[in-house]
């Protein structure tokens, strides 16, 4: 059964496989998988922020892979940089396989929360995750 007071996370990354790997590893650091979505690309993420947003039930966290067909990761961290009230204050982070120090910062700059490269163990996405969001899932089952 879902737990409301649970982050709501959405996914984004256009390989299945990445989606299902990032997804297992929420599952196993305790993050309810019944609040976890999925989008296969940016265009998708963004319009599914939105309407979550206006329905309501905002995203919490958003994990994006930079490079995907239609929008980038960076394209829509972008936007809802630029657009607060549609991001309803959720909390980005990029996972990736490039991590040049200038990419980096200039993901910081546009309001992103955290970076993990891939490939990632389970503890990183969990420790970034944690990190963004301000929350443990262990903490609140103890």
């Amino acid at each position: 059964m879902s737990n409301p007071s649970a982050p709501h996370i959405l996914i984004t990354d256009d390989s299945a496989t990445m989606r299902a790997v990032i997804r297992r590893t929420l599952g196993m650091a305790g993050f309810d998988l019944d609040r976890v979505e999925q989008a296969t690309n940016g265009r998708e993420a963004f319009e599914t922020v939105q309407r979550a947003t206006e329905s309501g039930k905002p995203f919490d966290l958003l994990l994006l892979d930079l490079h995907m067909p239609e929008m980038t990761g960076m394209e829509v961290a972008e936007k809802l940089h630029d657009e607060p009230t549609i991001a309803g204050g959720a909390k980005v982070i990029v996972v990736s396989s490039e991590a040049t120090e200038a990419r980096i910062d200039e993901m910081l700059g546009k309001g992103v929360a955290g970076y993990v490269m891939k490939p990632f163990t389970p503890e990183q996405i969990r420790d970034v995750a944690e990190a963004a969001l301000g929350y443990s899932p262990q903490a609140e089952a103890a």
